[in-house]
Order: C-alpha cells, then sequence, then structure tokens
C-alpha cells in the first residue's frame, strides 16, 4: 500500500507500506509438474530435460556464423583489432586444430548452457526463447567479450568488443530460437 499525503504545497511526503508475501508463485511454473518449485527441485534436477538434437543444432549455429562472420565478413577487421595486421601472410594465417575444435567445444558449452535455463524456466515460444537469447547475450556474452578483450594483449580493445560481440549476442540469440523451435 502506498500513501501519499500533501501537507502544503511546498512539501510533499510519501510513506510506503510495503507488505510482502513470505512466498512468491510462479502461476506459470506450477501449472506443469515438471517445473516444480516445491522444496528440493533444483536448478541440477533439470539437467535430465535437455534435449540434444537441439543442442547440436544450436552449436551448429555458432559455427556456421563464426565461419562466415569470422571468415569472410570481418577477416580484415579482425587482424587489426587484434594488431595483426602489419604481420606477414604466413603469419596471419591461424593453423591447427584448436582454431576449430576449441570455438566449437565453447559453442556446445554455451548452447547446453541455454538449453538448461530453457528447460529450468520453462520457456516454450520463440518470444520467449528470443528474449532469454537476449539476456543471456547482453547481459553475459557481451559483457564477457569486453572483459576478455580489456587486457594488455589486446591493443584495440573498444574495437575488439565491438567487432565480437554482435557475433556472439546474434549466434546466442538464434540458438536459443533454435533451441525452443525444435521439439
Amino acid at each position: 500500500m502506498l500513501r501519499i499525503a500533501c501537507r502544503s504545497r511546498k512539501s510533499l511526503s510519501v510513506r510506503a507500506i510495503v507488505q510482502l508475501p513470505q512466498t512468491v508463485s510462479y502461476p506459470r511454473l506450477k501449472q506443469d509438474p515438471s517445473h516444480s518449485t516445491e522444496k528440493g527441485t533444483t536448478m541440477l534436477a533439470h539437467l535430465a530435460e535437455i534435449r540434444w538434437l537441439p543442442v547440436i543444432a544450436g552449436t551448429l549455429v555458432y559455427a556456421v556464423l563464426g565461419g562466415l562472420y569470422f571468415m569472410v565478413l570481418v577477416p580484415r577487421q579482425y587482424l587489426y583489432v587484434t594488431g595483426r595486421e602489419h604481420l606477414p601472410k604466413e603469419e596471419q594465417q591461424v593453423a591447427g586444430a584448436i582454431f576449430i575444435l576449441g570455438p566449437l567445444l565453447c559453442s556446445l558449452v554455451m548452447v547446453i548452457a541455454d538449453a538448461w535455463l530453457i528447460a529450468a524456466l520453462g520457456v516454450t515460444t520463440l518470444g520467449e526463447g528470443a528474449g532469454l537469447g537476449l539476456a543471456v547475450g547482453l547481459g553475459f556474452l557481451l559483457p564477457m567479450t569486453f572483459t576478455i578483450a580489456i587486457n594488455p594483449l589486446f591493443p584495440r580493445p573498444i574495437l575488439y568488443g565491438l567487432l565480437n560481440a554482435p557475433y556472439f549476442v546474434v549466434a546466442n540469440l538464434i540458438a536459443c530460437l533454435v533451441l525452443v523451435a525444435i521439439p
């Protein structure tokens, strides 16, 4: 309950009396017994609800978008933001399994985390999936990209973040949509 009392034209006092319930009820979650909010249910319990075909598809989204973005759309810009633009061509090329398998494995972990959140939160619609994808992308992946870049080894940290963050936000958004859309 909120009371606003005006004693004179020059003063306005506000008194707030807040009564909070002892427990918070989430109606949508209570309707689905698999998303019980009863004592004892943990986030860990929702790991069993992960659907693996959508996880694989979401991981492929990251891989395909990453390949297109970094190898086709912004390869010169990436060299510039990492300070490698003046190296000889041979040294600009990256080789080795770690440059393919490393990002693929990290993408898999991110998509598993998204699938876990989707299961735990009871996300079932594309709108909710998009909301979760944006929340994780903008709330975690974007700041993480800048945090990694703010490092003495990155000569242009802000540009690095500006170049890389859109990839992570968009890939995560699409991966979440895929996780919700594929049964």
